[in-house]
């Protein structure tokens, strides 16, 4: 299978398809081996790409997988070079609104995911991170309640900015991870309930949804 037919979230997906059938099918020796594969034709376009957002997905897919024990390893040992290049990306960015609201679930899925690895010697740096997301949220937030029109400067907003935030901070909030925070933001966010926040319908994240029903948080 070449590399080309597929883009990174392709292949990622396909690779967690593989894997997962693998444990139910008689051909699950080819499905593992086709997953593998295709894990590592993803690494290296993330590799090509140098995207920090290429980087959270693939870093999310292998963190998901060895959490589920489908592939072994040191997570830390393949995973401390995104860890630091993340942590550096968020610091860069986090003073512009637009580009952080274009990346934030994934580097907020990539480090809930990788604190959650109980044996990580890097969840210290995950929480920090993660506490940093969490401030800088609920700030925007507070500012778009007192002025909603702020809203139309984030064209790179979700679709569904509420229900996709307010999932993810709930699964923040059940991991027992900076937890006066996420419910500040938590209260925050159901505030919004009922104003009008989400935009035109726009292609879901197959990639993010695929991990999130693989993971079953």
């Amino acid at each position: 299978m070449e590399s080309t037919e597929y883009t990174l979230d392709g292949l990622l997906c396909q690779s967690i398809l593989l894997f997962h059938q693998s444990r139910f099918y008689d051909t699950c020796r080819e499905s593992e081996t086709e997953a593998f594969q295709l894990l590592e034709q993803a690494r290296l376009v993330m590799r090509d790409t140098q995207s920090c957002v290429d980087m959270a997905k693939w870093g999310c897919t292998f963190e998901c997988l060895a959490q589920k024990y489908y592939i072994n390893g040191d997570t830390d040992g393949v995973l401390e070079e995104i860890d630091t290049a993340l942590a550096s990306f968020w610091k860069r960015i986090e003073a512009s609104r637009v580009e952080t609201f274009a990346v934030y679930l994934w580097l907020g899925y990539y480090f809930l995911l990788r604190f959650r690895n109980g044996a990580s010697n890097s969840r210290g740096r995950c929480k920090r991170v993660m506490s940093d997301i969490l401030s800088y949220l609920t700030e925007t937030f507070r500012k778009v309640r007192k002025k909603p029109v702020l809203m139309n400067t984030l064209p790179d907003f979700s679709a569904d900015v509420w229900g996709e935030t307010v999932y993810w901070v709930e699964v923040v909030h059940g991991s027992c991870l900076c937890e006066k925070q996420a419910a500040a933001l938590l209260k925050l966010l159901y505030d919004f309930k009922q104003m009008e926040l989400t935009r035109d319908k726009v292609e879901q994240d197959m990639l993010l949804q695929r991990i999130l029903e693989f993971y079953s948080f």
